[in-house]
This record gives C-alpha cells, structure tokens and sequence, in this order.
C-alpha cells in the first residue's frame, strides 16, 4: 500500500502530504491536544483519517469565503 491510499495519517505524513509543510509539526501538535483537527489519539500518538481532515480543510475554505 502506497503512502497516498492510506487512510489513517501520522502527524508528520498528514503535515507532509495534506498540509504541504506549510504548517510546523509543532502547530499541528497543538492544534490537535486543543481539539482543533480531527483526530483519534491512540497512545501517545495521534492518527489523522485523511477524509476527515480533507473535509475539516474545505470548511476552513468556505468559512474564510464566507467571512469575505
């Protein structure tokens, strides 16, 4: 299985393929113990699901449009 059909994220594959490493790995951390990103924490690990964050990213878009 390819890195691109896989569902489930680490923080560092999701920053790198979904983020595009515009954002640090840091904010994306912080983001995610305050609840921000959708997330399931397994451990001490979080797991990103690839379509929730790419929904979580289209509504950032539209609420940004909509605040135009």
């Amino acid at each position: 299985m390819s890195l691109s059909e896989k569902n489930l994220l680490t923080v560092k594959e999701a920053r790198s393929e979904l983020f595009d490493n515009a954002i640090s790995e840091y904010k994306l951390y912080e983001m995610l113990r305050q609840g921000e990103l959708p997330a399931v924490k397994v451990g001490a690990k979080y797991l990103l699901r690839r379509s929730s964050i790419i929904e979580w990213m289209a509504a950032q878009e539209q609420s940004a449009l909509a605040g135009k």
